[in-house]
Formats: C-alpha cells, sequence, structure tokens
C-alpha cells in the first residue's frame, strides 16, 4: 500500500477512535453523537437534535516528525471553511464548541492557538503575514518556472476566512485543542481496564469490539441512507455485553492465588469470629473441615483485597457497601424462599443451613459495581462478603440465626 492510501485510512481511523472516546464520555443516556454528518464527529443535544453543542474536525499523522494543523497546511484552512460556512447555514451557532482533535503536538507558536487564545486583532494580524509569506513564495516559484498549486489553494481559503473576518472571530472565540491525543489509553482508563490484573490482551480485546461495534454501526447506518447517529445507550448497551464476558470478569479482581500464602498466625486471628462459630454449628460431617477452613481463607483473602482495590482508587468503599447490600438481598432471596415455617426440629434446621450456606456460595448471578460477575478465581470477593454479613450478625444459615447469634 502506497503512503498516499496509509495516510487518509491512519486519518479515517483516528476519527472513529476519537468517535469511541466521545461516546465514552457522554453521562446521559439520551445524548448522541454523529459521524460524517455535520462535521468529523459532532454531539447533538438531546432535546434538540439539529443543534450542534460540540463539532469535531480529527486529524491524524502517521510522521515522526512535525504537526497537523500547521499554518498553512489544508487541514487547518479547510477546517476554517467548512466552519465557516456551516455557522452561515445555520448549522452551527453561537453556543456551538469547536474542537481541533490531532494525535500530534501542537506547537506553542502555531497560528491555531493564536486564533484560538490571543486577541483577535493579533489573530487577523498573524494570518495576513502568513498571507503575505505565502503570496511571496508563490511569486518566487513563478520566477523560477514553477507552479504552486497547494500554495494558490491555501490563498484562496485565508481570503475566504478573512472575508468573512465576523464569523471567524466568532469561531475563534469557541475553539478547544485537543492535541498529543492517545486515544486508547484514555477510552481504557474511561472503562476502567487499567486497573492492576488486567492483561493487556484483555484491554485490547475490549477496545477491539468496541471499535468494530463502531464501525459496523456507522457503515449499516449509512448502507441505509441514514446519519450515522449513536447514543450514549447504546453504548452503554454494548459495555453490558462486552462486560458480561467472564474473561473481562477475570481480571477485575486479583486471584487467590496471586495474594500469597497466609501465615498460621492470620489464620488464627479469625477462628473466633462469628461467622466462623455460625459455620462450626452446623453438622456436615467428614467435610465440614474442609468447608470451613475455605470460608477462612475467602473471609481473610475478601479483607485483603478490598483494602487492595480501595487503596488504589480502583473502587471505593461505598462501591463495596453498595455490594454487600444487594448481598443481603441476595440472601435474602435464598433463605426465605427455603425457611417456610417457624419451627424446625434440629435435623431440619440443620439440613436448611446447609441448603442456604451451599446455594449461597455457589451461586453466580451475583454481579459487583452493575456489570462484573465473577469466576471461580476471585468468588473469594463475593463469598467474602457474605461471611462478613454473617460476621455482623445481619444474615444466617440456620431458620433460628438471628435468635441464636444473638440478633432479634
Amino acid at each position: 500500500m502506497s503512503d498516499a492510501a496509509v495516510g487518509p485510512i491512519s486519518g479515517f481511523l483516528f476519527q472513529f477512535e476519537k468517535a469511541l472516546l466521545i461516546l465514552a464520555r457522554l453521562t446521559q443516556a439520551d445524548e448522541f453523537i454523529s459521524v460524517e454528518d455535520v462535521d468529523d464527529i459532532a454531539i447533538h443535544d438531546p432535546d434538540i437534535p439539529d443543534k450542534i453543542l460540540f463539532t469535531f474536525q480529527a486529524k491524524h499523522s502517521l510522521s515522526l516528525s512535525g504537526s497537523t494543523f500547521e499554518d498553512s497546511s489544508r487541514a487547518l484552512w479547510r477546517t476554517l471553511e467548512i466552519w465557516i460556512q456551516k455557522i452561515e447555514a445555520g448549522i452551527f451557532d453561537a453556543d456551538t464548541k469547536f474542537i481541533c482533535s490531532t494525535n500530534k503536538t501542537i506547537p506553542e507558536t502555531a497560528l491555531i492557538r493564536c486564533l484560538a487564545g490571543e486577541p483577535f486583532v493579533d489573530v487577523e494580524k498573524s494570518i495576513v503575514e502568513l498571507q503575505a509569506k505565502l503570496k511571496k513564495a508563490q511569486s518566487e516559484k513563478k520566477k523560477s518556472g514553477k507552479t504552486s498549486p497547494h500554495i494558490s489553494y491555501i490563498l484562496k481559503l485565508i481570503k475566504f476566512a478573512l472575508d468573512k473576518k465576523e464569523t471567524l472571530k466568532a469561531i475563534a472565540k469557541s475553539i478547544i485543542i485537543e492535541d498529543g491525543e492517545e486515544v486508547k489509553p484514555k477510552f481504557l482508563e474511561l472503562m476502567r481496564l487499567t486497573i492492576p490484573g488486567i492483561k493487556t490482551l484483555r484491554q485490547d480485546d475490549v477496545y477491539q469490539n468496541f471499535y468494530g461495534w463502531l464501525l459496523d454501526t456507522c457503515q449499516a447506518n449509512w448502507r441505509n441512507g441514514k446519519t450515522a447517529a449513536i447514543s450514549k445507550k447504546q453504548f452503554d448497551a454494548k459495555w453490558v455485553v462486552v462486560n458480561s464476558n467472564p474473561q473481562i470478569i477475570n481480571a477485575i479482581f486479583r486471584k487467590k492465588s496471586e495474594l500469597g500464602s497466609l501465615t498460621a498466625e492470620r489464620i488464627d486471628e479469625v477462628k473466633d469470629e462469628l461467622f466462623v462459630k455460625q459455620l462450626t454449628d452446623i453438622s456436615r460431617g467428614p467435610g465440614a473441615k474442609h468447608i470451613l477452613e475455605k470460608a477462612m481463607l475467602d473471609y481473610i483473602h475478601h479483607e485483603i483485597e478490598m483494602g487492595f482495590v480501595i487503596h488504589k482508587g480502583d473502587f471505593t468503599s461505598t462501591d463495596f457497601e453498595q455490594f454487600k447490600s444487594n448481598c443481603l438481598e441476595a440472601w435474602r432471596d435464598h433463605f426465605y424462599s427455603l425457611v417456610l415455617q417457624d419451627e424446625y426440629t434440629e435435623e431440619e434446621s440443620n439440613a436448611i443451613a446447609i441448603a442456604v450456606f451451599d446455594r449461597i456460595m455457589q451461586e453466580n448471578t451475583l454481579q459487583f459495581n452493575e456489570g462484573f460477575q465473577f469466576s471461580p478465581s476471585d468468588r473469594y470477593i463475593k463469598n467474602g462478603s457474605f461471611l462478613k454479613l454473617s460476621n455482623v450478625p445481619e444474615i444466617g444459615w440456620r431458620p433460628d440465626w438471628n435468635i441464636k447469634y444473638g440478633r432479634p
């Protein structure tokens, strides 16, 4: 493939990457963007769909040096021409923000920065100076018998912009520069996929899944003669699908095996806890010791990981408290589906306790933070949460748990 083809293709791909990042940043379900409609990308007012809140020109360069939106580049002056024309056509208005997005770093001395931040009188002066410089270069080329189609084209666009000075001035007030953009890392961070334990391969899978979805969605709309408009609601629905993949969930919390071995002293510290008492009061034969030891490890590992995750800032104590509330509700559903009368014999109580506990510990539909399911390697987070509740005690396994363990 020639360099002439690679450049435009890389720009096209960057445009979709930027669109994906914009979607991830939206906060309301009815907010939406359009791609290749009124501009490269646009964010629309959900209450007035024709009103453009943000319009984006997304430019990408593969060059190791240089920049985009350069002073005499087609990217800069064609962008300004488009924006001026669309303001005059009523597509954009005084509330629209004009975003110059690029993967390259724009120099501090660049005209686009002057346009975005300097008094317009200085902007106009800089444009006139550039115009004079290009005219001189054009004249020198002509003297040497060379043509200068690019310079001629840029001079035409500069004249157009200067002729529409008041409109250009209005745009300048609302220009925002987003340069040096590394889109993928920002997207992964927004989606909370940069927390410890999530592997690069998994991050790549998620990103490519979303990217392919966005590209396919846009193409499907275009093939059917429709605008490529994608809402935050659609994006969130896709996230639920992607996030239900067990491979993703496996990477949210560290595997129990990654937490290191526990000392005998650490295990001894929990032997007198109430959750242990609740389990030792269940008679279940030879398997009782194994069940108890596993529960103690889950309880301790839960404590370790909860503190680690909160300290890292990946989740907050509020996230864990909400999950505990969900656990409490799940326990009620299981418990009261089995406890159907006021009194039971000791044998019946024991059988119910085994059934409630086993069902709770083996249940795999409960999710963390509205979507994160658990795998066998990190199920200790869920199980440890139930064990903590039984340690308060806010829940129990026997039908008479609240009386037996001092919670009326």
